[in-house]
């Protein structure tokens, strides 16, 4: 992972990578799923950045959620500086406990 992200730090089309593999495939798919790192680091802003829309993961306890929050405050700048066309679909629970009252989620 670590020389995936230097490749594209280090190169000058590194950022535009992700968009030239999607763009002539994109109009045969409905949809195509990008999955990145939860981290916040070079692959998921390109992934941001060549999306449309996005679906974020959460597991339903505090660290994720203040990671979330930062993800999403992420999202917020590209979409105001680059990608403006890009939506935020939703959150998807992952990994949740069914034994707790869903008050508790």
């Amino acid at each position: 992972m670590i020389e995936v992200e230097r490749y594209l730090t280090n190169t000058l089309t590194g950022f535009n990578r992700l968009r030239r593999s999607i763009v002539p495939i994109k109009n045969e798919y409905d949809y195509i799923l990008i999955e990145c790192p939860s981290s916040l680091n070079i692959i998921t802003s390109c992934a941001l950045l060549d999306s449309d829309s996005c679906l974020t993961t959460l597991q339903p306890e505090i660290p994720s959620i203040r990671d979330l929050n930062k993800l999403l405050y992420k999202i917020d700048e590209l979409r105001i500086d680059v990608n403006t066309n890009m939506s935020i679909e939703g959150t998807l629970f992952t990994l949740t406990n069914q034994r707790l009252p869903k008050t508790a989620i």
